[in-house]
Order: C-alpha cells, then structure tokens, then sequence
C-alpha cells in the first residue's frame, strides 16, 4: 500500500529525517510516535506528497508519486489520500455538507453525485441532522467527524491524520479513535496517524516509532528509551502480534544490566519477550 525508501529531508543545516525505510500495508491502522522534533509530521506529509523528499521514493498502492509532476501529483492526492489534522480546517463560510463535497468538486464530481456522497457518509458519522450547519454551530468532536467525512469523500485508498483528536475531550477523542476503526473494518481504509496520545497508540495495528529523525532498529530504540528515561514497551506473552519486533527479556537484561520486574504468571522466562 504505502512504501518508503531511503527518504532524507533537511532544512536548510538541519537534517530532519534521516534515511527512513517504512512499508505499510492495506487497511491497516498504524500510529507514528516520537519525541517533538523526530520528525513525524514531516514524514506523514511527504508521504501525503505535501512535500517533497531530498533523496528516496515514495509509492502509494503501486504509484510511484515521487515522480510526478505537480498537476498530476494534485490529481493523484485528491483522489487517493485524505487529511485528517488537529484542527479541523473547516471552512467557515460553508456548513459542514458543503465542506464535506469539496474535494469532490475539485475531482470533478457532478453537484448531484458529490451531495449523494456527502450525506451518505454525513449519515454513517451520526450527522446528517448536521449537515447544513456551518462550523460554528457544530462541537468540537461534531467537527472533527465533519472534518474526517471531508477526507473520506473521494473514497481514497490511504487517511492521513496528524494528531487528530489531540483538541478533544476525553469522550470525543475515544468517539473518534473508534471511528477509525469502524471505517477500516467497513471501508477497507488504511490510517497511519501521528499521536502522542498512548491510549490511541496502544490500540493500533503497528505503532511505528521514530527518534531524531529516524525509525531505529528495536535495539537502538531500547538503548535510547534507557538513556533518555522514556518509557519502555509492555512485557507481554509471546503469542502476542508479530515476532519479527522482539527480543527474550532475559536478553534484554543482560544488554542493559537491569532488572525488569517478570509478572506474577506461571511461565518460564523464555516464553516472555518484549514486545514494539
């Protein structure tokens, strides 16, 4: 669905993203975390061809978009991504229908198609009572629901969401970070989402994380999670997701010379591992 290769980003001296190499597959829901300044935002807009990579390729479900020219790179995100962001980015003039059948106007959907769609999926998100609302009418979570309808009017292959429920209250980011989920397991979406809520990254498929600009090798990752005292990633039983990501806790321990508190279950230490 989503592969990067060798993408490097910098700003003027500053070296951003350094050499990431990162696939994602179809329909899976997939949270990117890190420290401020590790570079997440900028990776999930080259990847949404917002911007444009130094060195590396970008494919999206098959096309290489690192080689379009730019009318046809437009046409090509309109179509195939959309953008969730923290704020909602309504337009305020407009209500939230309006708002919503704009990306389907500018892929050239006839007026009657695009308010069909609209409200089919207005409808799906509990808001069709909403619909000729205009922003300021509508509450917070009302308008980031309105805001992922937008995204998902030209039924795209990929959703992009840059902390998107990171000006909610508690109930309405919990409201929201279901939708996700509801909308992959019916839709078939794929989501990748940068966050720094834990409680969103726990529950995804693959969280996904990045540290000065880069997504390193797990143990490079626990070295620094070490040193800097972040918090290090839960010990689970071994049946737990994909074993390509862990290690034997007891290896763990040698490495880092610590002691890692076992939970209380009746298992050998070679049946534990810890788990990205």
């Amino acid at each position: 669905m989503i592969k990067l290769e060798g993408i490097t980003k910098n700003f003027g001296s500053l070296q951003v993203l350094k050499g990431i190499d990162l696939e994602i597959n179809k329909s899976e829901v997939v949270s990117i975390v890190g420290p401020s300044g590790a570079g997440k935002t900028t990776l999930l807009q080259i990847m949404g061809t917002l911007d444009e990579p130094d060195t590396g390729l970008v494919q999206i479900d098959g096309t290489v978009v690192s080689r379009m020219k730019e009318k046809e790179l437009s046409a090509f995100r309109n179509k195939n991504i959309g953008f969730v962001f923290q704020f909602h980015q309504l337009l305020p003039e407009f209500t939230a229908l309006e708002n919503v059948m704009i990306p389907a106007f500018i892929a050239g959907v006839s007026s009657k198609e695009a308010n069909d769609r609209a409200m089919k999926i207005l409808d799906f998100m509990g808001l069709a009572d909403r619909a000729s609302h205009k922003p300021n009418e509508l509450s917070g979570g009302e308008k980031q629901r309105v805001a992922v309808a937008r995204a998902l009017i030209n039924d795209p292959a990929v959703i992009l969401a840059d902390e998107p429920s990171g000006s909610l209250d508690t109930q309405n980011k919990e409201d929201l970070h279901r939708l996700f989920f509801d909308l992959r397991d019916r839709l078939g979406q794929t989501f990748v989402i940068v966050t720094h809520d834990e409680g969103l990254a726990k529950i995804t498929d693959r969280t996904v994380h990045m540290v000065d600009g880069m997504i390193p090798h797990l143990m490079s990752f626990l070295l620094h999670s070490f040193r800097y005292g972040n918090i290090i990633p839960d010990v689970r039983l071994c049946h737990e997701k994909a074993r390509r990501n862990i290690f034997l806790l007891q290896d763990i321990q040698h490495l880092l010379g610590i002691s890692i508190l076992i939970p209380a279950v009746k298992c050998q230490i070679d049946d534990f591992f810890i788990l990205l």
